[in-house]
């Protein structure tokens, strides 16, 4: 349904569109705070790992946002179909993530963005749709130990996806 109702919407999901496997991964409680999300970042992420954000909410962090592209590494399953939203590829190494944090921090937004992901070598390591309001999503390959010092970044609560126990940090 998802890819018919993106070609209808002129936003095909390509064959090597590439999405996080929701089965057997970790999933950490939503972030409130943009600043304090980016600059937790680094603890799940490595220098050659990309920052995917999808549908700014606002003209000065879309522009920022573009100061700090690179060209993408990968063709990610569109979080929004319609309509098109804007998107950004940037480096998720600390100095990078920092400077947009310090940004945010300097010049708030009410609406930072929709969706956002983290991704390396064509694998997502993190997947947020609806960011701020739904679970944050990591790979499984990311270790325990990562997972609990990002959550604990955040001040959130974390757990193995499909599991009854909560672990709090």
């Amino acid at each position: 349904m998802l890819k018919w109702l993106a070609r209808l919407a002129g936003r095909p999901v390509g064959p090597n569109a590439i999405s996080l496997d929701l089965s057997g991964c970790w999933e950490v409680e939503a972030a409130s705070d943009p600043s304090v999300f980016l600059r937790a970042l680094p603890l799940v992420a490595g220098r050659e790992t990309i920052l995917y954000v999808e549908g700014t909410g606002e003209r000065h962090g879309a522009i920022k946002l573009a100061e700090l592209a690179v060209p993408a590494q990968a063709t990610l399953a569109p979080g929004t179909i319609w309509s098109r939203p804007d998107i950004y590829h940037a480096s998720a190494a600390a100095e990078v993530v920092n400077e947009l944090a310090t940004f945010l921090d300097d010049q708030p937004t009410g609406f930072a963005w929709s969706h956002c992901h983290l991704y390396e070598r064509r694998a997502v390591l993190l997947q947020w749709h609806d960011a701020f309001s739904d679970p944050i999503y990591l790979a499984r390959e990311i270790d325990a130990e990562q997972v609990a010092k990002f959550a604990e970044a955040l001040g959130a609560k974390w757990r193995p996806l499909n599991s009854n126990v909560t672990l709090q940090v």
